[in-house]
């Protein structure tokens, strides 16, 4: 299960830690537009979102018509996979369980590709091997930096894969959606779409401009067949006239990154430093979150806490695990988060 779910429980949780939108919330700009949001519901978008893709393929020197937006990430995720159709997918776990929703729905086998506790669960030169010996395979999913272990993948490596990929003609789809908050925040894998035309990129404004609720993501590829495949299995006006109008502001907002960047970097050392005093293992993280492990039911205890953090049994190679993930947001939340976890150890 996805976090952010507090709707059964919305007048208790006062702190959401459970989702890893930026804790800086929404751009000024962003919010002052929003008095036109009258104005923007009263008119049908613009069907091929044609300003904002132009917009985003100028930030990531490709063409506009490698971007494809939709209706948040998810959609696109479940658009790429019925227009590709894998038949054997290499996936590294833990992971983000959308890929596992969207690859069951198109009948895909998977082969799990297990991160080692022992290497603070770091994509490592394995998975190369793994790779290269895996035969008839279709698909390579990664993310970057990894959802929930929060780790970047080692450069070299990185680049390998992307070699053998295009080589073995196996597609290679690579989500970017934490990217902004890492110190890898220039170096997306947009830029390198002509060159590798098996690679597929997924990125969104969910996260980094804290837009959820609004739903915008992108994809962006080369691959000319996918692109239009996807397309045409894309519902008309998937996205709305909101989500075009806040997306074409927020691309501008590079000052606004730096800043959360900043904010994250210092907030998530003091939140290591502070969950080892109290006893905690957490583990190394490149992005706005932490992975952790706590005491059994340590979620409920939070939860009593008016705290929401995300525990991870339901994802695969984490079920017999006390793992958890928690955001990192502004230092007062970060104070209140600490001093209920010293509550409850006292209890």
């Amino acid at each position: 299960m996805h976090g952010g779910n507090i709707y059964n429980r919305a007048n208790l949780i006062k702190l959401d830690y459970s989702v890893n939108t930026n804790p800086l919330g929404m751009p000024e700009s962003l919010k002052h537009a929003l008095d036109q949001v009258d104005t923007w519901a009263g008119r049908y978008p613009e069907p091929e979102v044609t300003k904002l893709r132009e917009k985003l393929a100028q930030k990531h020197h490709c063409k506009p018509d490698h971007v494809l937006c939709g209706n948040g990430a998810s959609e696109l995720l479940m658009l790429y996979m019925e227009a590709l159709r894998p038949g054997k997918v290499l996936l590294p776990i833990p992971c983000f369980t959308g890929y596992l929703h969207a690859l069951q729905a198109v009948d895909a086998t998977i082969q799990y590709y297990m991160l080692k506790e022992q290497e603070d669960y770091l994509l490592e030169e394995g998975f190369l091997r793994a790779l290269e010996d895996t035969r008839d395979l279709d698909l390579v999913i990664l993310c970057r930096p990894n959802n929930p272990t929060g780790r970047l993948i080692p450069k070299t490596l990185l680049e390998a894969i992307l070699k053998v990929t295009r080589q073995r003609g196996i597609a290679l789809l690579v989500d970017e959606c934490f990217l902004d908050f890492t110190s890898e925040w220039n170096q997306s894998l947009c830029d390198q779409i002509q060159e590798y035309e098996n690679l597929a990129v997924l990125q969104a404004f969910t996260k980094n401009y804290c837009l959820p609720g609004v739903r915008l993501g992108m994809l962006y590829t080369a691959g000319e067949q996918l692109m239009e495949k996807m397309k045409a299995l894309q519902p008309e006006w998937s996205v709305s006239t909101i989500a075009q109008e806040l997306g074409c502001l927020a691309v501008e907002e590079d000052a606004f990154l730096r800043e959360s960047r900043q904010l994250i970097e210092a907030e998530r050392e003091y939140l290591v430093k502070q969950l080892k005093e109290l006893g905690f293992q957490t583990f190394p993280s490149d992005a706005n979150f932490l992975m952790l492990y706590g005491p059994e039911e340590l979620d409920e205890k939070l939860e009593q806490e008016g705290i929401l953090i995300r525990n991870l049994k339901d994802i695969p190679g984490l079920e017999k695990q006390n793992l958890y993930r928690i955001a990192v947001k502004q230092h007062p939340d970060n104070q209140v988060l600490i001093e209920a976890l010293k509550k409850i150890q006292k209890v």
